[in-house]
Parts: C-alpha cells; sequence; structure tokens
C-alpha cells in the first residue's frame, strides 16, 4: 500500500491532504493511509475508524458499495477538516487504480 501510495503520487499533492484506500483481495488487506496534513487533521484514530469501517464492509461481500461508501465518509470526514478552497485543483485522479 505505501508503494502504491507514492508511485501514484498521494505525497505530492500541493496541500498534503491526499487519502489513499487500498484493497488487495488477494491478500485479503485493506488499509487507508493518509498524506501529511490529512493525517494531522483527521489524526490517526479517524484514519484507522475509516479503515475499520472499510474492513467491516468488505467482509459484507459487495466490494463495490464497500469502496463507494468509504469514499464517500472519507470525503465527508475530510470535508469537514480541509474544505475545498475557491482556487483548489483537482490534483489525482478520481479513478480505480488496479494493480495485476
Amino acid at each position: 500500500a505505501r508503494a502504491v501510495f507514492f508511485d501514484q503520487r498521494v505525497h505530492h499533492t500541493t496541500g498534503a491532504g491526499g487519502i489513499l484506500i487500498y484493497v488487495s483481495l488477494f491478500e485479503h488487506r485493506a488499509t487507508v493511509l493518509a498524506d501529511q496534513l490529512a493525517m494531522e487533521k483527521l489524526g490517526a484514530a479517524e484514519i484507522q475508524l475509516l479503515c475499520d469501517f472499510l474492513t467491516s464492509e468488505l467482509h459484507k461481500g459487495d466490494i463495490t458499495t464497500a469502496l463507494c461508501t468509504t469514499i464517500k465518509v472519507a470525503g465527508e470526514k475530510l470535508a469537514a477538516v480541509l474544505p475545498r478552497q475557491s482556487d483548489d485543483v483537482n490534483e489525482l485522479p478520481d479513478a480505480l487504480v488496479v494493480i495485476e
């Protein structure tokens, strides 16, 4: 997950507010990694709660819903502590990255 975090340049956003939601179906592992400012604003406990939520949702068996719901919850939590500024630009693609 950390390699993907760096490979996908999540750590290179201007505001250091990026988050990576990582799921390995092969390894049956999931994690949520946050860049510096996102970690400072949300805190490690909140990031862990997001990961716990993700794994709980994944155990229900619907991967698509688990990912979509976790992304929505993460966005809501981030918006509360890192509100969008008028000059913000989306620096990362809004896309699922599949690594085979």
